[in-house]
């Protein structure tokens, strides 16, 4: 399972850019807790951070558990995890991690993976129970609703077990803190019409599960990068509300190869409830090609990494990042996007201020929202508390000694 869920966070890296995209926490969205903004690196999934207007560092806390990046001789003999999800609801910080080791069997013989559910509230970690997944290959992710239940996204496999058209990854999951257990309560339809046919395809049920959740108010809206369909989710009923898709020109056929590779650029909550979406303008999408796909197809026809290898993996980065400029060079324009979960609505919006029309390479691909309504472009860089207060300091000192 180690090797898994490793290779399985490589590939994510991939996709998200190759190289340095280890560094970049606004890759993924945030969410507003208060008037402070949620950020984490969800690659390595070690910490999430609380910063104020200035990207200063206000709270960090750290997963419960030992990753499966720690290399801490101490943590030594311990079972890793990985994160599978990390949210905020009504000020408790609600995580899915996954026990890196071998599946475990039940009384009766029969193979499951473990997936924990906890939660950080008044400066602690608390365990509230575990979900013993039968498909043990299934991936999962948590949406906390409150009174016990989760609304649980499946990569791979129906929970509730439904067959055919009423396929779904999604489920309505009930945990027993008491008994220190999780059960699937109901299925949740997906509502997505124009790929129920398409449900026992693996790439295709597996959309929700590659898409981002982002969390407004009462609300958490899940949005593929690659298709633009989303799901808005409420949370005080742990139902569907709506769905939909951001772009008009997003094709069947386009979807049934996958979509386009950062079709959306990037999406953070904006601290009003709405969602402000940047993504490749739609009219170029039928001229553009999945240059990920192609490279990952090239890596196995090339045996890198391997005794056999035709092509070194030097060489296959070079490639890749050639690849990636090619592309981005093909589609330089951003279009802006504001999706109200209130109402279900998604339109077409003027750039917010501080935002760019042009991807610039791909130096405008990321930004931030600040608590203003403005964006901020480019990689987020986080402040530690003693190096911005020194630097005020000694702004001051300036100031006093002018």
């Amino acid at each position: 399972m180690r090797s898994f869920i490793v290779s399985t966070t490589l590939k994510v890296a991939l996709i998200s850019g190759c190289l340095g995209a280890f560094a970049q926490v606004n890759l993924y969205p945030g969410q507003w807790v208060g008037g402070l903004f949620s950020v984490e690196d969800k690659l390595y999934g070690a910490e999430v951070r609380l910063i104020d207007e200035n990207n200063i560092i206000r709270e960090e806390i750290r997963h419960n558990g030992v990753s499966i990046f720690d290399v801490d001789p101490a943590n030594a003999g311990k079972i890793a995890t990985f994160v599978a999800s990390s949210i905020w609801h009504d000020d408790a910080l609600y995580i899915l991690s996954i026990a890196v080791a071998n599946p475990e069997k039940d009384a009766e013989g029969a193979l499951f993976r473990r997936h924990n559910f906890s939660k950080w509230q008044d400066g602690e970690w608390h365990d509230l129970g575990a979900y013993k997944n039968p498909h043990t290959k299934s991936s999962l992710k948590a949406i906390p609703c409150g009174n016990d239940r989760f609304i649980v996204v499946s990569g791979q496999a129906d929970l509730a077990g439904n067959t055919g058209s009423q396929l779904t990854p999604f489920v309505r999951m009930v945990v027993n803190s008491d008994r220190k257990e999780a059960r699937v309560q109901s299925s949740i339809d997906h509502g997505q019409e124009e790929l129920r046919q398409h449900m026992s395809n693996a790439d295709c049920f597996g959309l929700a599960w590659r898409s981002e959740i982002i969390i407004t108010g009462n609300h958490a809206t899940l949005l593929n990068r690659k298709t633009g369909h989303y799901w808005i989710f409420l949370l005080e009923t742990a139902s569907l509300k709506k769905t939909g898709n951001i772009f008009k020109k997003m094709t069947p056929e386009m979807i049934a190869n996958g979509g386009l590779q950062d079709a959306v650029l990037c999406a953070h909550p904006e601290k009003d409830g709405t969602i402000l979406i940047s993504a490749q303008a739609e009219e170029l999408f039928e001229s553009q090609g999945d240059y990920v796909a192609e490279m990952r197809e090239l890596h196995k026809q090339y045996g890198i990494g391997q005794p056999h290898a035709t092509m070194s993996n030097e060489e296959w980065v070079r490639l890749y990042e050639k690849r990636r400029r090619q592309a981005t060079e093909n589609s330089p324009l951003i279009d802006w996007y504001r999706l109200d979960p209130e109402n279900g609505k998604v339109e077409k919006t003027f750039p917010p201020e501080g935002a760019a029309i042009e991807r610039d390479g791909n130096k405008n691909d990321l930004w931030y929202p600040k608590p203003d309504g403005s964006v901020r472009m480019g990689i987020l860089r986080l402040n530690q508390p003693e190096k911005a207060e020194a630097k005020l300091r000694g702004e001051a000192e300036e100031v006093s000694a002018k």
